[in-house]
């Protein structure tokens, strides 16, 4: 990605990916190796919805320690919170609620 200002305007460019990309779940997979292989802690936004899943799933099908948080605002996203505190058992971990 370039990014910038040309006469007073931002603009930011996109390149296509150099390498052939394969399906999502390989494509978050590999995301994931790559960011334990640069090392760091890693907390997951989790919001219980697949997204979040997924990116879960990859980390933890490379034993990677990753951390999941949740930002509940009762009375806004209940629905949201109820599949966190089932994820939680499903997956035998323990989300940050804040």
């Amino acid at each position: 990605m370039i990014y910038g200002f040309e006469d007073n305007k931002f603009y930011v460019e996109y390149h296509g990916c150099s390498r052939p990309v394969r399906n999502m779940r390989e494509e978050s997979d590999r995301r994931a190796r790559d960011l334990v292989n640069d090392g760091g802690k890693f907390m997951l936004g989790f919001s219980g919805g697949l997204d979040s899943q997924a990116v879960l799933q990859s980390f933890r099908d490379i034993d990677a320690p990753i951390e999941t948080a949740f930002l509940y605002l009762p009375g806004y996203n209940d629905n949201e919170f109820e599949q966190v505190k089932f994820l939680d058992k499903k997956y035998q971990i323990k989300t940050l609620v804040k």
